[in-house]
């Protein structure tokens, strides 16, 4: 029984010490090349698992700013540098979470996506580490005609 345990802790020691393993199910996003002989350090980050399984969301620095209009549940439109705007539009999102505590640059909200990365044009969007995008939040729908009243009122009190 002692040979037969000692076994097993052999074989365990071997998995952990040469195997690659993962905590979940998805796809393998290697982070660089890897070559057959290749050694690799302790701890070297090899690649990501995406699991299959995902809801994405993105983080945003609302400023103080006007900041008293902004509501959770209010809609932004992402406009990702990656993907020009006036080529593939934007992605639409709604606020779900407002901190309450500010930082340094304002306060942080997390987005949720209305149809994964789909955006206005119908066009999908492909998802990498560390998009960044610019947020538009839509605190009031207002129509064309006030939006130009506005615009004027402002640069005439200026």
């Amino acid at each position: 029984m002692q040979a037969l345990n000692s076994y097993l802790f052999e074989i365990k020691e071997w998995k952990r010490n040469y195997l690659i393993t993962a905590p979940l199910a998805g796809r393998v996003a290697l982070v660089s090349s890897i070559q057959e002989n290749q050694q690799v350090k302790a701890n070297q980050v090899l690649c990501y698992v995406n699991p299959n399984e995902i809801r994405y969301f993105a983080e945003l620095t609302i400023p103080q700013n006007n900041f008293g209009k902004v509501f959770k549940g209010q809609m932004v439109l992402l406009k990702f540098p990656s993907y020009p705007f006036q080529e593939f539009g934007a992605v639409k999102a709604t606020i779900d979470f407002i901190s309450h505590i500010p930082t340094d640059s304002g306060y942080t909200a997390r987005l949720s996506f209305e149809s994964e990365l789909n955006t206005t044009y119908g066009k999908k969007i492909q998802y990498r580490e560390g998009l960044t995008a610019s947020a538009e939040i839509i605190t009031r729908n207002v129509r064309l005609l006030e939006r130009f009243y506005y615009g004027i009122i402002k640069n005439i009190n200026n």
